[in-house]
């Protein structure tokens, strides 16, 4: 069961991603890679900030939902934003983008969890 604790974090690892990409994009408007800088740069928040706020591997199955409904409501709202080759069908390929992404969504915590744990078994922390 999920605690109102992990549930924060949920929230505090959507939101660097979201602080992160929008800082990036709107620097980069000018820039045909703008989404590229944003996606790079919401990682290394979460990632940054989620070491620094110890968000656990628990929050990862939470967050990893929530990145996969929110794609979906996008889609079926019309409004892909997180693939631009969506067509107007369901499809095998496009479940397959909305599953991998959400584990590159999650990512930073996965990083950070195998981190710590290295840093714990090698007495480094």
């Amino acid at each position: 069961m999920i605690n109102s604790k992990e549930i924060v974090k949920v929230i505090m690892h959507t939101t660097w991603w979201a602080i992160g990409f929008s800082m990036a994009y709107f620097i980069m408007l000018h820039s045909d890679a703008r989404e590229s800088y944003g996606i790079i740069t919401g990682w290394w928040c979460a990632c940054y900030l989620g070491y620094v706020t110890n968000i656990k591997i628990k929050a990862a199955i939470p967050s990893y939902l929530l990145y996969v409904i929110v794609c979906i409501i996008s889609f079926i709202l019309g409004y892909a934003w997180f693939y631009h080759g969506a067509g107007s069908n369901v499809s095998v390929q496009l479940v397959i983008v909305i599953l991998l992404q959400g584990v590159v969504f999650i990512s930073p915590i996965i990083v950070n969890t195998v981190t710590r744990r290295l840093s714990q078994k090698l007495n480094l922390a």
